[in-house]
């Protein structure tokens, strides 16, 4: 990465143009402008332009949910989908908040320390060591309240609390 300067971060996008945004960046505009570093639409619409509207709208939901509830957030478009990570905290993994995977049937909410989140509602899937994911194929049927309430954990959640 280059140089930053007062033009760079004045910039309303910070899209690198390959697929992700420069986290070093945003970073910076989170700590200088305190504002969110969530893409611009027009990245989200790109990203979503062979997706089915019916999950399309599952997406934008989930977005709006993370917005809502981790300010912090850091969205970059990574493995074909989107992932949200506090920035500060690490990169994607270790700081990792959750992804949204985009499938060709269903929207697949992840979460990469899932292992360690109370699932009081047991939407949880998967059995990979610490990541687990809720299968999400309908707008009408997802419930968003208990959706939001493992986003909000995950968000809370400190991976460096595990004993190793």
């Amino acid at each position: 990465m280059g140089r930053l300067s007062l033009e760079c971060l004045t910039k309303p996008d910070p899209f690198d143009g390959d697929g992700g945004v420069d986290a070093a960046l945003n970073e910076v505009l989170l700590r200088v402008f305190g504002r969110q570093t969530m893409l611009p639409i027009r990245h989200i619409e790109t990203l979503l332009q062979h997706t089915p509207p019916h999950l399309q709208e599952i997406v934008l939901e989930l977005r709006n949910i993370i917005a809502s509830v981790a300010p912090d957030a850091t969205e970059v478009v990574r493995w074909g989908g989107l992932s949200y990570y506090h920035a500060g905290g690490g990169g994607i993994i270790s700081a990792g908040i959750c992804q949204i995977g985009i499938h060709r049937d269903h929207i697949r909410l992840a979460v990469i320390h899932g292992a360690f989140i109370a699932d009081s509602h047991h939407l949880f899937e998967g059995t990979q060591k610490y990541k687990r994911f809720v299968r999400i194929e309908s707008y009408d049927a997802a419930p968003w309240e208990h959706l939001k309430e493992l986003i909000i954990s995950a968000s809370r959640f400190d991976p460096r609390s595990i004993a190793t």
